[in-house]
């Protein structure tokens, strides 16, 4: 096999696992790929969505774990927040790294994905009050059901 073949196979891949994601509702992503001369090994990862839309793969997992280390709150997890005129959510944590707070972009393009350190995330959502008022992109709920509590994220 070479890479031509195996982007093809990759390509014909896709939409069936597209597929498969819509029927179960599970969020399937191809990771890495490797290849021999003989054959093709992918990596794909199924992950249920969990709060604010979130696939909650290993990244997500590690941000519930770590957040409070971090100076976040684990359902800081999906969560919006505004880096100068970008918008971005949160998906999740490496927490070996020295930006561990994984976040897509929101707006074009689409699904870049971006390392923030922690510090950075926790003065967005706590200085510029993204805890306590809806994006534009929203997807948190701002009304709780008892005064003082939480918002809550919604799928």
């Amino acid at each position: 096999m070479d890479e031509a073949e195996v982007t093809k196979l990759l390509a014909r891949l896709r939409p069936l696992l597209d597929h498969l994601a819509a029927e179960s509702g599970l969020s399937i992503s191809v990771g890495k790929a490797s290849y021999t001369r003989h054959n093709a090994v992918f990596a794909i990862e199924a992950a249920v969505r969990g709060a604010g839309g979130v696939a909650m793969g290993r990244e997500a997992e590690a941000f519930l774990r770590e957040a409070i280390r971090f100076g976040l709150q684990p359902d800081d997890l999906g969560r919006d927040f505004q880096h100068f005129d970008t918008w971005y959510r949160i998906l999740g944590m490496k927490p070996r790294s020295k930006c561990p707070v994984v976040c897509a972009q929101i707006a074009s393009p689409a699904e870049a994905l971006h390392l923030f350190p922690a510090h950075l995330v926790r003065h967005y959502l706590e200085a510029h009050g993204m805890r306590t008022k809806v994006s534009p992109h929203a997807r948190v709920d701002l009304g709780g059901d008892e005064p003082g509590e939480p918002p809550a994220v919604s799928p």
